[in-house]
């Protein structure tokens, strides 16, 4: 019969005892010992010192004995899952692994090694895993330790590409990173926000600066509690751990525009200001349709009006003849002449330009029994203005005999419909 129990650890020593029980009682106890088997060590645990810039926490370092030489102790790790067979330090840069194999001696606390050769203003990375029977312990999980036997005593670079851009109270300040080797030293980035209020005051404005300082390794920060309506002046640069005390860098800066007063509301007021919005936007809605139906209506009434005013152009522009025949004897011929008798002996109706001549002795007395019915011959002004034909005169011409009747006179009398009424008075 078989049974599997786990969670044990690796590479320790484990007593298992089994009996069998019924319902009169438990049997007798069989005991079995044994070891589970190994597996990589843990991390060695390195003596290591931090390093701290404005009471920042930027880094591990190692003893440095002199501008070449390192000083790298370590203890066994606590869990070495096997026999350890040796220790492995590793000293590398950015080009180089140099890796360091010393044996393990057992029962010794702490393991040291004294690495010479280094060069100063370089970082060196240091590193130390165990090996066992199994293999070589999880480099990932080790603790690496950065030392400079020397730095440099200036500073010549700083941060690029910073950009700052504003969420609300948070300014988000982001920058391409400068490199330990590019510095040549441990540094920190310093970051100096200062609000643009208004103050002329050199002393208030450094009063109400607000200093960060990020590690080297950062790229971004987010700068919280800010006031939203404010513009504010961001300056980063580096802050180098040099021999003789931290060196600041050249300064970038930055610039953050205030944003628009009315998108910088609280969070209760924040309901309020939507719905107001969408008042405000009804009301933009309403007015463009009113304004659009005021320009058709315009339009319309403007397109009307120019049509009334062809019309009467047209209208005004129209002529038409009065027809105006003194008595039912004689009929009008068209003969326009401004003088008073042409070559021909026809004379004209003064004022009127028409000419009228005698009918037909059969049509003459038709006409003059039709002119027995009617006393009075109306005439129509067809024209748009009022023309009154004043007739003081008419000449005929009787083109049947030598008879000419002169002097005929009419009198006109204008009734209600503004047409013309002739009267014979001869």
């Amino acid at each position: 019969m078989t049974h599997s129990v786990d969670g044990f650890s690796p590479y320790q020593n484990y007593t298992a005892s089994v009996s069998a029980s019924t319902i009169i009682g438990a049997g007798p106890v069989a005991t079995t010992a044994g070891r589970t088997l190994p597996d990589i060590p843990s991390s060695p645990h390195l003596v290591v010192s931090p390093v701290v810039i404005n009471n920042l926490t930027v880094a591990y370092t190692v003893p440095v004995l002199n501008e070449t030489t390192i000083n790298i102790t370590w203890s066994p790790p606590s869990h070495p899952n096997g026999k350890i067979i040796r220790f492995i330090v590793r000293i590398a840069t950015d080009a180089i692994t140099s890796p360091n194999n010393v044996p393990f001696e057992p029962g010794k606390t702490l393991h040291t090694l004294i690495y010479k050769g280094l060069k100063g203003k370089t970082p060196y990375y240091i590193s130390v895993v165990a090996v066992n029977q199994v293999g070589e312990g999880n480099l990932a999980a080790t603790l690496t330790a950065i030392v400079f036997t020397k730095t440099d005593n200036s500073v010549t670079v700083s941060p690029s590409n910073v950009q700052a851009m504003r969420v609300g109270d948070t300014i988000v300040l982001s920058w391409d990173p400068v490199t330990l080797e590019e510095a040549k030293g441990f540094f920190v980035y310093s970051i100096r926000l200062t609000p643009d209020d208004g103050s002329t005051s050199s002393t208030l404005r450094q009063t109400n600066t607000r200093t960060i300082s990020v590690a080297y390794d950062t790229t971004s920060v987010n700068i919280t509690d800010t006031e939203p309506q404010l513009a504010y002046t961001v300056n980063i640069s580096i802050l180098l751990l040099s021999d003789v005390g931290p060196i600041e860098g050249p300064v970038v800066s930055e610039i953050v525009q205030a944003p628009p007063s009315n998108s910088t509301t609280s969070a209760s007021a924040t309901t309020t200001t939507t719905t107001s919005t969408d008042s405000t936007s009804s009301v933009s809605v309403i007015s463009a349709i009113v304004s659009v139906l005021v320009i058709f209506v315009t339009l319309v009434i403007m397109i009307v009006c120019v049509i009334f005013t062809i019309i009467y152009r047209k209208k005004s522009s129209e002529s038409h003849d009065i027809d105006v025949t003194p008595n039912a004897g004689y009929g009008m011929i068209n003969v326009v002449n401004t003088t008073t008798e042409n070559e021909d002996g026809v004379y004209e109706r003064i004022r009127d330009d028409q000419v009228y001549e005698q009918l037909d002795e059969p049509d003459l007395l038709v006409a003059r029994e039709s002119a027995a019915d009617t006393s009075s011959t109306i005439y129509k002004n067809t024209t748009v203005s009022v023309v009154k034909a004043r007739l003081s005169s008419t000449t005929y011409e009787n083109t049947t005999a030598p008879l000419v009747k002169e002097s005929t006179s009419f009198h006109e009398t204008e009734n209600e419909e503004c047409v013309y009424e002739l009267t014979d008075t001869s």
